[in-house]
């Protein structure tokens, strides 16, 4: 899957001019986080980047997230993002979860000689955690842990020899489905 970054960027950047100026003099403030973590599982630790934009009334924050997984398979996970405020102050514990769609980075595999392919399809994605909201007036960082969750489809295609008959090609041989849960530590900037 190929992914226009300009157009992202440029998208990304009309939204949150206009959450600005909307939630100008509003109880309804738009809110943004940026967050990097590491998520520790059975597999090879990697990096994750994330980013969520949204709004906060009160002591609650819901918002749109996306951003880059690197664990096990390169994916791109999209999801809705809630918190909580424990405490009605500055700087404050906090509950979250999010859940969405994990897209696959590389939907193709590479074909080999003998004629085989893979094809990676979409799976579902959610974290639970916990964190700390550090006030720094106008900005914040956040630290949080969670227990997280991403899955993918995986299709084998190859030929098929059957005795007596012509073999057949490009036909489905194995699905593998990958469902890999893991303890993710972030930390975050919120503005």
């Amino acid at each position: 899957m190929k992914v226009d970054f300009r157009n992202c960027l440029m998208m990304l950047t009309v939204l949150l001019f206009s959450f600005t100026v909307l939630a100008q003099n509003r109880p309804l403030q738009y809110k943004g986080h940026i967050n990097a973590g590491v998520p520790l599982g059975d597999n090879k630790t990697n990096v994750l980047i994330q980013t969520i934009h949204g709004a906060r009334l009160n002591t609650w924050f819901a918002g749109i997230g996306g951003g880059l997984d690197a664990y096990f398979q390169q994916s791109l996970p999209l999801f809705l993002d809630i918190r909580k405020n424990i405490l009605n102050t500055g700087s404050t514990p906090f509950v979250y979860a999010d859940a969405g769609y994990n897209l696959v980075a590389e939907t193709e595999g590479q074909t080999s000689s003998r004629g085989t392919s893979v094809k990676r399809r979409p799976g579902g994605y959610y974290e639970l955690g916990a964190g700390y909201s550090i006030d720094l007036k106008t900005t914040a960082i956040n630290l949080t842990v969670g227990y997280s969750y991403k899955g993918y489809k995986e299709q084998h295609y190859g030929i098929r020899y059957v005795p007596n008959m012509e073999p057949e090609e490009n036909v489905l041989l194995e699905t593998k489905l990958y469902h890999l849960r893991r303890i993710s530590f972030k930390i975050g900037f919120e503005f």
